[in-house]
């Protein structure tokens, strides 16, 4: 099977790669029946796709998400309450942005966690053909296709998604998510998937922002409403500012730091002596700038949310 074969060559690479150090070894055989018991069935279940493939699944993903935006705004915007019909294409956009993160969530977590790749060294995940290669091309293919083809299109056409930040930093994720399509490494269900966890609270706090103002701004709700928003609009902000804390701030920084830099520079030095020539390389020395890139960013905006939140307290309407 392509699982097992994969992992099996990867163990029988020429160096061990650890963090900051690399030590040589003789090539020696591996039991490939051992990806088979390490990984749970859930790993092995995840979809996946060949470099060929990959186009497919970009297209195929981004046509999805356009036409459902243009579905859910159309039914919305035929709506009788002027509060839902004002914001049909911005409730339109995160609702298939919540179905999106739900999808990279799930796969994400699934190779981070049900993976045979921590048995093996940092080249084993970082060099590609890495044994869930597959599975994280399928999930940055999927990403790369709604960020180009539905995203950054949407964002531009509906007037409360026009961020300058956001629109930067979402074409930054697009980049990412191509090089990730070309250099599939193991890291990339980290941080194309399992960090999308914190944006579910934070979808989900916007949406009912939104619907508060938007009640508000139309002039007599029915009873009850405004209020009721402003309840989950508070209640889901405050989940989401602990995801971010958690997720982005603390789990991000810890894999970045930890992990995946220290890994990275370990396979780079080893590439200098031993491995020149090795298409990837430039790839992972791209990552690493974009990694810490956007790792410097989400500090950025963590410690904006702590200043604001030390300011104004927990609930209440986020500043732009």
């Amino acid at each position: 099977m392509r699982l097992t074969s994969a992992l099996a060559l990867l163990a029988c690479a020429d160096s061990l790669v650890l963090p900051g150090r690399v030590h040589p070894r003789r090539l020696r055989s591996v039991d490939p029946s051992l990806a088979l018991r390490a990984a749970p069935p859930l790993a092995l279940a995840l979809p996946s796709c060949s470099a060929s493939q990959a186009p497919v699944v970009a297209l195929a993903s981004g046509a999805f998400a356009a036409c459902s935006q243009a579905v859910i705004s159309y039914r919305l915007g035929r709506s009788s309450d002027p509060a839902v019909s004002s914001t049909a294409g911005y409730r339109a956009h995160h609702a298939v942005a919540f179905a999106y993160m739900i999808f990279a969530t799930a796969v994400g977590c699934g190779v981070w966690l049900g993976s045979a790749a921590w048995l093996g060294d940092a080249a084993s995940r970082l060099l590609v053909p890495a044994a869930s290669s597959g599975t994280v091309r399928f999930l940055a293919a999927a990403i790369l296709g709604e960020l180009v083809i539905w995203d950054l299109p949407t964002a531009i056409w509906v007037k409360q998604l026009r961020r300058v930040d956001m629109l930067i930093h979402h074409v930054a994720m697009a980049v990412v998510a191509a090089l990730v399509v070309r250099c599939p490494i193991f890291y990339g269900a980290f941080y194309l998937g399992v960090v999308e966890l914190s944006v579910l609270p934070l979808t989900l706090n916007e949406l009912f922002a939104a619907a508060h103002d938007a009640n508000e701004e139309a002039g007599a709700p029915p009873p009850g409403r405004v209020e009721r928003l402003a309840k989950w609009r508070d209640l889901s902000q405050v989940v989401a500012a602990a995801a971010f804390v958690l997720v982005r701030g603390v789990e991000f920084t810890r894999v970045t730091a930890t992990k995946f830099v220290p890994e990275v520079l370990g396979v780079l030095r080893a590439a200098a002596g031993s491995l020149p020539g090795v298409p990837d390389i430039p790839v992972l020395r791209a990552f690493v700038g974009f990694t810490v890139g956007f790792n410097a960013l989400q500090l950025y905006w963590l410690a904006l949310l702590v200043a604001y939140t030390a300011k104004q307290g927990l609930g209440g309407k986020r500043p732009d």
